[in-house]
């Protein structure tokens, strides 16, 4: 769905609003919790990919309505991730206090991402070089990866927050050992070290899947109907 959004928004063929409209018109048709998580997610893509930082409370919108339903695993962590990355933008730039408190705000997102992939893998093995990884699990991991090396990104910036964030994971990821990897990680880039070598994907990570019926319908948005 979301490469169907995609298409749609960089050929400009069809307006936002007209195609946010058409996208939950779906929703009359499909109703079944997935589906209607899908739609919303797709729909809050849909104003991610147009302009992150002018669409900020529609992106949190509907990506709040589809988080509220069963989702599959890999556009869950999408999805929180992009509301984090969304808010990017709403911080760019500040200092002090609006800069601590939009850390906390968008950590709160990226670690319900990692929450996701954490809560779908197995044993998360230091190298996978030498594991021929299930594609969903390969995608989880470098979803797992990327979100990490954003909260590191985002308190290695002074003033350093570490037990902040440590408090944070504890209560959202709720899994000691991922809570002590990426707290040590920080640590370790505020000291100066070598980050972890989590690993080298060795396949381009897989779509999400999506429902085939959700998919369908969206397909005949952008096909024109020969009776008319």
């Amino acid at each position: 769905m979301e490469e169907e959004a995609k298409k749609e928004c960089i050929r400009g063929q069809t307006d936002l609003g007209t195609l946010e409209a058409r996208f939950l018109d779906l929703l009359r048709k499909h109703d079944s919790p997935t589906e209607k998580g899908q739609i919303y997610a797709a729909t809050a893509f849909l104003f991610f990919r147009t302009d992150a930082s002018e669409y900020l409370p529609e992106i949190l919108e509907y990506s709040k309505k589809a988080l509220a339903h069963p989702l599959p695993p890999v556009e869950a962590t999408l999805t929180y991730r992009r509301c984090a990355d969304a808010l990017m933008f709403k911080y760019s730039g500040a200092k002090g206090e609006a800069f601590t408190a939009g850390r906390r705000e968008m950590a709160s997102f990226y670690l319900n991402a990692i929450k996701v992939a954490v809560d779908n893998m197995g044993t998360t093995p230091r190298n996978v070089k030498s594991y021929m990884l299930p594609p969903l699990q390969n995608e989880l991991l470098i979803q797992r990866h990327g979100v990490s090396e954003l909260l590191v990104g985002l308190y290695t910036r002074q003033p350093y927050a570490t037990q902040e964030l440590k408090r944070l994971a504890t209560e959202i990821v709720k899994n000691d050992k991922a809570v002590d990897e990426l707290v040590q990680d920080i640590e370790d880039h505020i000291a100066g070290k070598q980050g972890r070598d989590w690993f080298e994907p060795f396949r381009p990570p897989p779509q999400p899947a999506r429902d085939p019926k959700v998919e369908e319908a969206l397909r005949r948005l952008k096909t024109p109907d020969p009776a008319k």
